[in-house]
């Protein structure tokens, strides 16, 4: 008696009238998911407008589902939270057996919004705690792509023990994607089966879901969401079966293929019955019931042929293919007995053919347009769209090949706004690693060695809208990308923000960040930060798998792109430097005439040191300073030249005379006048 009276409680709590319509939207779910008793007590009073509920059940499920009800009541958060396709059998099927489960256990509300879209709405912490379930399980089916239904699943004991579980489960609310739950990962079977235990509601033990079965009032949302249907009764789930596999359902013909080795269902129509011997096949299928009952597989085998007769092939066939096949993998004998039993639409067997019956009785089933050898390629759309043509860019294979030679020691840092980087070659739609390798490929291939690329540490996680993650692993495996640090607590992603490293970066190694961001929130931290916003920051654009940046990235009165991405000089070199007002003796040679100065003016970087003008008698007397207070009196001369007073003192490093650098400064100003 003291268990029971500290178990089952009532509790009663105010919530506003005006949420009334709410309440009443989500009782039955309540009284449904959390066994509870709701009931309106009395009015608070007439002033405020409050209503006592009532709410009686035991302790633990009263203190959810008071949970779930406030936060249906205030809703404050609502999101939409994506899942892969093939997982919509999970949130749709097995009587919502699966959705309930989360429901219950994360105390919010979830609704199929779209196929591939759920709602969940609620508190804060429920809604995180079932953002984080849903995701979870869209990773774990994502690990497993490319591997058999069952594999990576602990050992064979638990294997089994497990598969039996799950089928025995999903049987008992056999509906149309009793298939699609069955060839689930086995990853996933697991979790969805601890989700059952971890939220009590396991059916096995729940006498009023099965009356409510029995009595045809069960309720199933439809694929749209929000929609309310009744189960399908038993005459008609065989025609919807039959449309099923003739129509081809994607995300079902998608995990046959995937998953290899799944369990077939073992619904209440494939149980094992004895065949009518007036039936076409039932001399094979008692041969084959006689053959395997001696190894105890004589069961499975009536399965496994009753399920595809209700589907709509022919006895005769199935027959023939288990004869051959055993009960072997669904895909395969899907897949033989489509072939067979187009083969036997194509050319009539004789009379004493295999079947030994008369042509009429040959053929069953569906007619041969119902069961193509391959499925019809779906029209094409009429439209085109930004996820085709980039997976049509995909089709074409990029390698990362960087080549050993030492590269260009003078050139700046290139720091790569990964996520910028990859987001825009993926056309705003994908997560493209790609994009990533082909701008460090290009760097490289200028020369460039010192470059590195910062993303978010989560994008190492499993995500279908993260393409190609191998360049990533690659890129890390270089020392040619950073990842920037994030976390998860409590279901919340918490992010370091990547480009405050990139600037920071910037400001210790004179870098230049490659972005199409123009980081405008950051401008004012410092003004180290506002310099490199307005004058080291290099957009760039992606036409196809071509990565483009612009030769004049300041405008078209700024530097070229060569000048751009060049260290400016640490120190000047020795002997190169005179005291002020003191001409050397030997001026530098006249510099040829030059239409483009912009660009044929580099080729004095690869003169010697001093090549223009000898030493004269200040030599070995100059120093950083005075190149800094050379640059400040040249920009006095100068205002707002800074990229043309760049550009002359990169290809001059060993001459300090002001009035030929001044002179050189105009000359490229009139020969850049002259080029607009």
């Amino acid at each position: 008696m003291e268990t029971e009276a500290r178990l089952q409680v009532e509790d009663e709590f105010a919530y506003p009238g005006a949420s009334r319509p709410q309440l009443r939207s989500v009782q039955p779910l309540v009284e449904r998911v959390f066994r509870v008793r709701l009931e309106e007590a009395r009015a608070l009073s007439t002033n405020d407008g409050q209503i006592w509920l009532k709410m009686r059940g035991d302790r633990r499920e009263v203190e959810e589902a008071k949970l779930f009800v406030k936060g249906q009541v205030n809703e404050q958060e609502v999101r939409d939270v994506s899942y892969p396709e093939v997982l919509h059998s999970v949130f749709c099927g097995a009587g919502g057996l699966f959705l309930d489960c989360l429901i219950k256990y994360t105390c919010a509300l979830i609704q199929v919004r779209s196929l591939g879209t759920l709602c969940i709405s609620g508190l804060e912490e429920p809604v995180v705690r079932a953002c984080s379930l849903v995701l979870d399980l869209g990773e774990k089916y994502e690990a497993t792509k490319g591997w058999s239904a069952e594999a990576g699943a602990g050992s064979a004991g638990e294997l089994l023990e497990s598969r039996r579980a799950f089928r025995s489960l999903v049987e008992r609310w056999e509906d149309r994607h009793t298939l699609d739950l069955l060839v689930l990962p086995a990853t996933v079977k697991e979790a969805l089966l601890g989700l059952i235990q971890d939220s009590g509601m396991d059916p096995l033990r729940d006498p009023r879901r099965e009356r409510d079965r029995e009595e045809g009032k069960e309720q199933e949302r439809d694929e749209e969401g929000g929609v309310q249907r009744t189960t399908v009764p038993e005459g008609e789930r065989q025609e919807e079966g039959k449309r099923f596999l003739s129509e081809g359902s994607p995300e079902h013909s998608t995990q046959l293929r995937k998953f290899p080795g799944a369990a077939l269902p073992s619904s209440p129509f494939l149980s094992p019955s004895t065949p009518d011997p007036g039936e076409p096949g039932a001399a094979v299928q008692a041969q084959l019931g006689g053959l395997q009952s001696g190894v105890g597989l004589g069961e499975e085998f009536a399965h496994i042929l009753r399920f595809f007769t209700a589907m709509g092939f022919s006895e005769g066939v199935v027959s023939r293919v288990l004869s051959r096949t055993g009960p072997t993998e669904p895909s395969q004998i899907l897949d033989l007995v489509q072939q067979e039993q187009n083969g036997e639409t194509d050319t009539l067997l004789p009379k004493n053919g295999v079947m030994g019956g008369a042509e009429g009785e040959v053929v069953k089933g569906p007619p041969q347009h119902t069961y193509p050898l391959e499925l019809h390629p779906a029209p094409l759309p009429t439209v085109v769209t930004g996820e085709q043509r980039f997976y049509e860019v995909l089709q074409t294979p990029f390698t990362l090949t960087l080549s050993p030679d030492p590269g260009d020691q003078h050139l700046r840092q290139v720091i790569i706004d990964g996520s910028n980087v990859a987001m825009s070659h993926g056309l705003g739609q994908f997560f493209s690693c790609r994009g990533i390798a082909l701008a460090v490929q290009h760097f490289w291939n200028r020369g460039h060695r010192r470059v590195t690329a910062f993303v978010p540490q989560w994008r190492q996680k499993r995500d279908p809208k993260v393409k190609e993650q191998h360049y990533l692993t690659k890129l890390q495996d270089l020392a040619l990308l950073a990842f920037t640090p994030s976390r998860e607590v409590q279901g919340k992603r918490i992010n370091s923000y990547d480009d405050r490293f990139m600037l920071q970066l910037a400001q210790k190694t004179d870098g230049v960040i490659v972005t199409n961001d123009n980081l405008r929130d950051l401008l004012d931290e410092s003004p180290a930060f506002n310099s490199i916003i307005r004058r080291r920051l290099l957009q760039y654009t992606f036409v196809g798998d071509h990565f483009m940046v612009p030769d004049d990235p300041l405008g078209r009165g700024g530097p070229h792109l060569n000048d751009f991405l060049r260290s400016k000089p640490r120190s000047v070199v020795s002997g190169s430097h005179t005291f002020a007002g003191v001409s050397p003796p030997f001026s530098p040679a006249p510099l040829p005439p030059q239409r483009h100065a912009q660009t044929e003016v580099l080729q004095y970087r690869t003169q010697p040191a001093g090549g223009g003008a000898k030493p004269g008698k200040g030599a070995g007397r100059g120093g950083r300073g005075d190149s800094s207070r050379l640059r400040e009196h040249l920009l006095q001369v100068f205002p707002g030249e800074d990229s043309l007073v760049t550009m002359a003192l990169h290809c001059n490093p060993g001459n300090t005379d002001i009035n030929e650098l001044s002179e050189l400064i105009l000359k490229l100003k009139r020969e850049r006048a002259e080029d607009r």
